[in-house]
């Protein structure tokens, strides 16, 4: 800053973080236009434009800090006031499910989630629609309480994430974490049926690549991440024997080796002393094949026989669950003059999810196969009408 009769002012080194607006104090001392004041270390400055209360988390603790499942989210459970609830920040398949967080003691549903200053709630539930990847994490903030108007729709605490561009020099990065069957021991219950360790394979991985289009005027980045799960499921179920199924019950027994008396329904009495009702045995404990209902007899066809001993617990069941999901995001930044710069970010996520199916057939409860694919986009103007008017204007979707 400079003005005649008075030593030019230079501050070096501020750092203006996600949704902060920060004030520097200036105080010029006369002197020569050739003398310059410069300060390049002092005390953190304070920032007396909001009341607000809120934690940054940069982009060095983004990358350095270990993260299950790659999901930046966790970091915000290192902040105060802020209480993951569920697979919250945890692998990013869970946590857009099964999680969700408290800020400031607010309620989960009362939060607000911003990228790139466009909402990215999800409407029905608590949580973000979209988790980006922590290679295309510039910041977020978590903002717990006293937030300014332009955080409004949420009574609760506010998280806003900005995602990184490119930048004059280029860059690049590549990684894979792998999990397989391999590295990890056979569950107890598949050791106990005597069944080998099912498959279990995790591939995440994905790249980076950002820099100059042109230099000092258009910026790229784009970001992959592929996420592969190639596990099983495994579940322990009791299954009507074939005898059973034909209506012989001979062999059914209490563990004591008792055996287990079927009556017969239609032979219902009362009897006038007792004031009870009676029933008789059915001869052998064998339902005649005439008794047995025809639909329920073809329903129990869908239903496996027993691969192991005993009456209770004798149907050991594994079903592939695959998973695929795929992350892209690109964003460039365009600066037309000094005062002026656009911005646009496109990001698609796409998840194939096969839940268990047990029975590999219609008769299982589950066996779903889920797609979901989520789209995010936002376009930014900014103009630096004058030194004291800022017009910044934004609009997107999620």
């Amino acid at each position: 800053i400079s003005a005649a009769g008075f030593k030019t002012f230079l501050r070096e080194g501020l750092i203006v973080e996600v949704d902060r607006s920060l004030g520097v104090p200036v105080a010029l001392q006369v002197g020569q236009v050739s003398e310059t004041v410069e300060v390049k270390g002092s005390s953190p400055l304070l920032d007396p434009n909001t009341s607000s209360l809120g934690t940054v988390m940069g982009e060095k603790s983004v990358v350095d800090l270990p993260l299950n499942g790659r999901n930046p989210m966790g970091l915000a459970n290192l902040i105060p006031t802020v209480r993951g609830i569920g697979y919250f920040g945890g692998q990013v398949l869970s946590s857009w499910r099964l999680a969700a967080v408290s800020i400031g003691g607010g309620q989960p549903l009362s939060n607000g989630y911003l990228i790139d200053g466009i909402a990215n709630d999800k409407m029905t539930d608590s949580g973000t629609l979209t988790y980006p990847t922590v290679d295309s994490t510039e910041e977020f903030k978590v903002q717990t309480n006293g937030m300014s108007a332009e955080f409004g729709r949420t009574t609760g605490g506010v998280i806003s994430l900005i995602t990184k561009g490119g930048t004059n020099q280029y860059h690049g990065s590549l990684f894979d974490f792998l999990r397989n069957t391999d590295l990890n021991a056979n569950d107890f219950f598949a050791n106990k049926a005597g069944h080998a360790i099912t498959p279990d394979k995790v591939n995440q991985y994905g790249g980076t690549v950002g820099g100059p289009i042109r230099k000092d005027k258009l910026f790229f980045f784009f970001n992959y991440e592929g996420y592969r799960e190639r596990s099983s499921g495994l579940e322990t179920v009791t299954s009507p024997t074939a005898a059973q199924r034909t209506g012989d019950f001979s062999g059914l027994t209490t563990s004591a080796g008792q055996l287990i008396t079927i009556y017969d329904p239609s032979t219902t009495l009362l009897d006038p002393v007792t004031n009870t009702y009676t029933r008789q045995v059915f001869p052998g404990n064998i339902i005649p094949a005439s008794r047995i209902n025809t639909v329920a007899a073809n329903i129990l066809k869908y239903y496996p026989l027993p691969n192991q001993p005993g009456l209770a617990a004798n149907l050991f069941l594994t079903s592939p669950t695959p998973i695929n999901k795929d992350y892209y995001n690109g964003r460039l930044d365009y600066n037309i003059s000094p005062t002026q710069r656009v911005a646009f970010r496109f990001t698609k996520d796409i998840l194939l999810w096969q839940f268990a199916n047990y029975f590999n057939d219609i008769a299982d409860v589950d066996g779903r196969k889920i797609h979901i694919p989520r789209d995010g986009a936002f376009f930014s103007y900014t103009n630096t009408l004058s030194p004291t008017l800022l017009f910044d204007g934004r609009i997107g979707f999620n």
